[in-house]
């Protein structure tokens, strides 16, 4: 006779069904978030009043404007990774590989962190206000001023 606490134990097959599911299931779910996000921003993006002026504005800063700072970051961190990674290169003759690695490096790992904590400071100097509500962590709506 089996006892009360052996009928709640689940199955072998109930488990091995929740274990073959559940990847699927999870990267279902990511999918629907992600999608959810979406919806948000478009249905966000759609919403008056429509600032394109200052849109266009914000890329133009954000594009040409910091040519010049993402220029002196990418070709300073390039040439100290760049010497230090010769330097290994060269125990096992493989120098010439330095460039592309370094490069690689840069555009995967180095530059998106060193550009952020570079370019973050300069835009808050620029609008203080965005800078302030960011440091706050305030929440606010995409048309207040």
């Amino acid at each position: 006779m089996s006892s009360a606490a052996d009928q709640n134990q689940p199955s072998w097959a109930r488990i091995a069904l929740e274990r073959a599911f559940s990847i699927p299931l999870h990267a279902l779910a990511e999918v629907g978030i992600l999608s959810r996000l979406l919806w948000d921003v478009v249905l966000w993006s759609i919403r008056p009043p429509h600032r394109i002026g200052l849109w266009i504005a914000t890329c133009e800063f954000v594009g040409v404007q910091s040519l010049t700072i993402v220029s002196l970051t990418g070709a300073s961190v390039g040439a100290v990774f760049g010497l230090q990674l010769v330097e290994g290169f060269r125990r096992f003759g493989a120098e010439n590989q330095t460039g592309s690695v370094v490069s690689i490096a840069l555009a995967r790992e180095l530059a998106p962190f060193s550009l952020a904590s570079w370019f973050r400071p300069e835009l808050g100097a620029r609008w203080p206000r965005s800078s302030a509500r960011c440091g706050s962590q305030t929440r606010s709506t995409p048309w207040s001023p």
